[in-house]
Formats: C-alpha cells, structure tokens, sequence
C-alpha cells in the first residue's frame, strides 16, 4: 500500500513538531511535509500533487492565512479535488462555517492530548477520501 502524504501547513514550529511526532507514533503509513509559510506551502504543493495527499492547514499563518491557502486550493485544477482538513486551536462556529463555504473537506480543533491527535491522524489516513462525502453532522474531524 503507498503512503498517504499529509502535508501541513502552521507557522508555530512547535506545533509543527507535535504534529510530526504523532505522525512518527501514529503507526500508520505517512509521508510528512510540513511548511511554515503559506507560498511556499503552495508552491511545494502544486510540485507533489498526488492522489493520496491529505491537506492540513492552520487557519492563522501571517501572510496567506488558511482561508487564503483554502480558496486558492480550489480554484486550482490540479489541486481542488485534493482533501483539505483546516486545523485550528478555535471551535468557534464563525471559521467552521468560512472553512465550508469556501471549501474545506473538514475541520479539526487541535487536540489537546497527544494521544487525541495520533487517533486524529489515524482516523484521517484511515478515510477513503475518493468516496468521501461530509454529511452535513460530521464536517469536524474528531480522535474519536
């Protein structure tokens, strides 16, 4: 089975790590790239397009915020198809509901337990994106 590539993209390098560590203990078949910076996220991106890409993406990022990233995602021919998880520390219903209307697969609030978020990164490698359809109760990504 090939690998499913996740690329994630937050400017706090801590969470950068956090999120690489869960993807080295989550077991699962993983290839990680991460950036901190939205154009060069986008560029690299468009150069790895892959049927098995998973996008994570934190709203908040100087320049080209997650919303910025999202959109230009699907007006790209080679990218719109691709799953885009935004990925942010808020629940607040505002960003939930601009990450679906402009786009987004899912939403996940960032775990707090390191536990949580190998279970969230399982769950998501774990879905067939290429039949994957949000019904309108489950648009957030969950551990559980």
């Amino acid at each position: 089975m090939e690998p499913i590539v996740i690329h994630y993209a937050d400017d706090d390098t801590d969470d950068l790590q956090i999120f690489k560590n869960a993807v080295d203990k989550s077991a699962a078949p993983v290839a990680l790239h991460t950036y901190n910076h939205g154009e060069e996220f986008l560029k690299n991106l468009k150069n790895k397009a892959d049927k098995n890409s998973i996008v994570f993406l934190d709203i908040n990022m100087p320049g080209k915020s997650g919303f910025d990233i999202l959109k230009e995602i699907r007006r790209d021919d080679l990218l719109k198809k691709m799953p885009v998880i935004m990925y942010s520390t808020s629940s607040d219903d505002a960003s939930i509901a601009v990450s679906r209307e402009h786009g987004a697969t899912m939403y996940a609030v960032k775990p707090t337990s390191f536990s949580d978020l190998k279970n969230m990164i399982r769950k998501a490698v774990a879905t067939n994106w290429e039949l994957f359809k949000s019904p309108p109760d489950s648009f957030i990504l969950t551990a559980a």
